[in-house]
């Protein structure tokens, strides 16, 4: 069928995957990779040095045993050596990625470091023209984390360049992807599903605050950070993020004879990128029409995953083809089916329908989502707002120079020493489909004597 069965969508969701795949695994997913000129914006180098002063990866930490594998990394459980804690090691080999796919793991550290206030760990990273650090970007130099260690993003605890892997640390999530706990779920009630959106949607408004899109948020990609919890997440795998800035006047399309276009025409090119990526079943209409996007295309995906939240099963399906798949979502063709949505609620079929909104505009943010009567509900309201606290004032969508948090007084690495198995099985549009699954535990922060520094690059 091209689309689902009509007299129970998520019986025949559940049916096609567990046909396929085994009980609990995900139908892979083809992605879309952003273009080249876009990951070798900042030119980095991947030149790389072996000398007998510098430690390796395994000089540091132990690999136990695989948690999981993907096309192009597999994914370890770490122990330090001298501290003995655990975490998870994303292994890379270098030798089956192109050129651009090698620059993009570089984004893609820059990206966590940046959302966690960390300085660059190279001289000629861009990405970081507006930190003004004074700190010594020398190989051995410890950072310190913020306290945006724990705004449910996923935290790199260490980062080594080798001359056929690279080795992205990261703090270990023992939960599993939302994909597989809704598939063992079946579906999530309201009530534990608004839980969940709660901390989600505020770990997208810190997100978007920072002016960057992810461009690769589904169920694969979101980390429980426990079996025994279904709410507590954390947002994984940023190789597609990217971090948006104001349009270059001189690249800017000349239209009538002027220079650089008109003023609102440079308005409007802010903090937007082009670049199609992702993965189908999740990709913002915008994204596929080839316009240019910014945060709210994530907005979208989040419309999709908490539709599959609640309904077990997604909105967008077309087996026969991805153009007709495109088709559905640019015209946004999706309903709530009788028999698996008679007792949703009309509150939260409005949120989702205020984010599966065709036009960017009109489509809710992530604050705007942060305050819908769903999400408020019962319990909801003062949570929220202690969530949101005073440092984080919502970003207007034409601000320049979004708000960022306040550093925190601890001079401390933090990390949420937990679980972090990274894996996406349902591979993504971009290169960095490493991530395999990630979870991490609800212990309280703790102080971290682990560097985060490039070894050997």
């Amino acid at each position: 069928d091209s689309q689902l069965d009509q007299s129970s969508p998520r019986k025949a969701f559940r049916k096609i995957h567990f046909r396929k795949k085994g009980k609990g695994r995900k139908e892979e997913e083809e992605t879309i990779k952003p273009s080249d000129s876009e990951i070798g914006a900042s030119s980095l180098s991947t030149a790389e040095t072996n000398t007998s002063t510098k430690m390796n990866f395994h000089d540091v930490y132990v690999l136990t045993h695989q948690i999981d594998k993907g096309a192009f990394a597999t994914v370890w459980e770490a122990i330090h050596r001298t501290s003995g804690r655990r975490y998870a090691a994303k292994l890379i080999d270098r030798r089956t990625l192109s050129p651009s796919d090698d620059r993009s793991i570089y984004r893609e550290v820059a990206t966590l470091r940046y959302l966690h206030n960390l300085p660059p760990f190279r001289d000629d990273d861009d990405y970081y023209h507006d930190y003004n650090s004074s700190t010594s970007k020398s190989t051995s130099t410890r950072h310190y984390a913020t306290s945006s260690a724990n705004l449910g993003i996923i935290q790199l605890i260490d980062f080594y360049v080798e001359p056929t892997h690279f080795f992205l640390v990261t703090d270990y999530i023992g939960g599993g992807d939302l994909f597989s706990r809704v598939l063992e779920k079946r579906y999530y009630d309201e009530e534990t599903a608004r839980e969940l959106a709660r901390g989600f949607f505020q770990s997208l408004f810190y997100l978007h605050s920072r002016n960057v899109v992810h461009r690769d948020i589904k169920p694969e990609n979101l980390l429980l950070c426990s079996r025994e919890d279904d709410t507590q997440l954390k947002i994984a795998d940023f190789g597609f993020a990217t971090r948006l800035r104001r349009a270059d006047p001189s690249k800017s399309k000349r239209r009538g004879g002027g220079n650089g276009g008109t003023e609102k025409e440079r308005e409007n090119e802010d903090h937007k990128v082009r670049d199609k990526c992702g993965t189908p079943s999740y990709v913002a209409p915008e994204v596929l029409r080839g316009v240019p996007y910014d945060t709210q295309a994530d907005m979208w995906s989040a419309g999709v995953v908490m539709y599959f939240l609640i309904g077990g099963y997604p909105p967008f399906v077309d087996r026969k083809s991805r153009k007709g798949l495109f088709r559905k979502i640019c015209r946004a063709e999706y309903e709530f089916h009788e028999t698996d949505w008679s007792d949703v609620s009309e509150d939260a079929k409005d949120f989702i329908r205020r984010l599966l909104t065709l036009c960017p505009e009109e489509r809710m943010t992530a604050k705007e989502a942060l305050s819908h009567h769903w999400i408020r509900g019962i319990g909801g309201s003062k949570k929220l707002i202690s969530m949101m606290g005073p440092e984080y004032s919502a970003p207007s969508k034409t601000s320049s120079s979004p708000p960022k948090p306040q550093p925190s007084t601890d001079t401390k690495m933090t990390s949420m020493s937990s679980a972090t198995a990274m894996s996406s099985t349902t591979s993504t549009i971009t290169t960095s489909h490493l991530y395999i699954s990630n979870t991490s535990s609800r212990n309280k922060p703790e102080h971290h004597p682990v560097s985060n520094r490039v070894r050997n690059a």
